[in-house]
């Protein structure tokens, strides 16, 4: 079992550093830019390696047919946009370009969910949901600053491509180690709750999840990197053997994690209650993310009343002081 976080550390994100490493280490990488190499944290990679740097402007489907192109020559590429951009944008190439041919190439969507104040344009709400309905897409939800640092070496493992939300600026560390594709990483075990959580989301959950226990209430969590494919026997065992399970995600409820999980429930078979927490029907909208989380529901007292709730409980626990003030700086 890996440690319980009691209060959540953040730390600069490690994605430029570990592209460039990775580049050093596999020189048939190449970054593709749309126009965004600033914000997509790849101006190191241009800096080191100027030839292997293309930039295609805001021009996403060429983007897209540019990088699945490239993998018919040898390359190993690897897009960077946001991620409404790469799934709304260039789906037609996605799908027809990319997946029809199961191009080995790495699709990283910046500024996933909430986790962004430019509004609905820019927040990838349903980018999940898009890809899940691609064959063969491979879907990554990093966060943690252990999983940004070893995601390129984590998909070396499959074939076909893949896409990848991915966090920026400051990132959470939640458990160390790297990840592995398909399975989920456990941060704390118990027999009363199962809480399932991913991206930001994540942290919200964590605090969410050591009010509970200082509260008497023995909670499972999971965090999942994975959602395609997705660690269905840890999580089938971490719902049956608990009395509920509350699922909170950085998406919307349609088609994102909550859904995959609800379709596993399905196919194995399980009878447990289970609450899902993300966007209901609607957009994100303009704010902070301290301010988008809880609008939306998605924040960790959000997560403490929907626990309190499929168990039960009478209403009351409040999360810790610490967390609500580190929140407050979001």
């Amino acid at each position: 079992m890996i440690a319980v976080q009691q209060e959540i550390v953040m730390v600069p994100c490690p994605y430029g550093e570990a592209l460039v490493d990775y580049g050093r280490r596999h020189p048939d990488m190449l970054c593709l830019s749309g126009d965004l190499s600033y914000y997509t944290e790849t101006e190191p990679f241009r800096a080191e390696f100027p030839g292997r740097f293309i930039n295609v402007g805001m021009a996403e489907a060429n983007l897209m047919g540019i990088a699945a192109g490239l993998t018919r020559e040898g390359w190993r590429p690897v897009v960077h946009t946001f991620g409404t951009f790469a799934t709304r944008r260039a789906l037609d190439q996605v799908h027809m370009s990319i997946a029809v041919a199961r191009a080995p190439l790495r699709i990283m969507g910046f500024l996933p969910g909430l986790t962004t104040q430019a509004g609905v344009t820019h927040q990838a709400i349903d980018d999940v949901a898009i890809m899940r309905a691609v064959p063969g897409m491979i879907i990554l939800d990093v966060v943690d600053a252990a999983e940004i640092a070893s995601v390129h070496d984590a998909l070396n493992a499959i074939d076909g491509p893949a896409y990848v939300r991915i966090a920026r600026g400051e990132v959470p560390v939640l458990a160390e180690g790297p990840m592995v594709v398909g399975k989920a990483r456990v941060l704390g075990t118990g027999d009363d709750l199962c809480l399932i959580s991913s991206s930001v989301a994540s942290t919200e959950a964590v605090d969410a999840a050591t009010a509970l226990r200082q509260a008497g209430v023995s909670v499972q969590h999971l965090h999942i990197n994975s959602i395609r494919p997705l660690d269905g026997d840890v999580i089938a065992n971490a719902i049956a053997s608990t009395k509920a399970t509350v699922v909170v995600e950085n998406h919307l409820v349609t088609g994102g994690l909550g859904s995959a999980v609800c379709e596993l429930f399905v196919d194995r078979g399980l009878a447990r209650p289970v609450v899902r927490l993300g966007l209901q029907d609607s957009y994100g909208g303009p704010g902070s993310l301290h301010y988008l989380l809880t609008k939306h529901g998605i924040d960790a007292q959000s997560i403490i009343r929907a626990a309190e709730g499929a168990l039960g409980l009478v209403p009351g626990i409040q999360v810790g002081a610490q967390a609500s003030a580190r929140r407050s700086l979001w």
